[in-house]
């Protein structure tokens, strides 16, 4: 994540939100490795796909300091902080619940609802870079200079 964000962001030019759909894309195929594993070192290739998963988080950050004005940032990044940490709570309770239901019938069942919340923010980000491909992000800094 220090290295592969900031190659692809300067280095290799790639917008953010092409960023965030790599890294959904990549979670949510990990998770689909997963539920089709058939033996455990699947699960480590599984894994290894994800890895660019938490790519995601910090991007989204830095799309919202671009896209919100400054007066405006320190509102939106208390919301962001509230969800942040909002989403292990709905979530433990989520997974646990959904574990012990179908832990018998389809274990798998854990997997496919990351699988589905990762295709939700691909599909979210998708939205947004194409809301935004013909209008120029700047940042703060920019902004000031021009």
């Amino acid at each position: 994540m220090l290295i592969g964000v900031p190659l692809m962001s300067k280095l290799m030019g790639i917008k953010d939100t092409i960023i965030v759909a790599i890294g959904a894309t990549a979670h949510a195929a990990g998770r689909v490795i997963f539920v089709l594993a058939e033996i455990p070192k699947m699960f480590y290739v599984g894994a290894a796909v994800a890895a660019l998963g938490p790519i995601v988080a910090p991007v989204l950050r830095s799309m919202t300091s671009k896209l919100v004005p400054v007066e405006e940032r320190g509102k939106v990044f208390a919301m962001l902080s509230v969800c942040d940490n909002a989403v292990p709570l709905f979530s433990g309770i989520l997974y646990s619940q959904l574990y012990n239901a179908t832990i018998n019938t389809a274990p798998s069942s854990i997997y496919w609802l990351t699988f589905s919340t990762q295709v939700s923010v691909f599909l979210l980000v998708l939205i947004i870079h194409f809301t935004l491909r013909n209008r120029n992000v700047m940042t703060h800094e920019e902004y000031i200079s021009n």
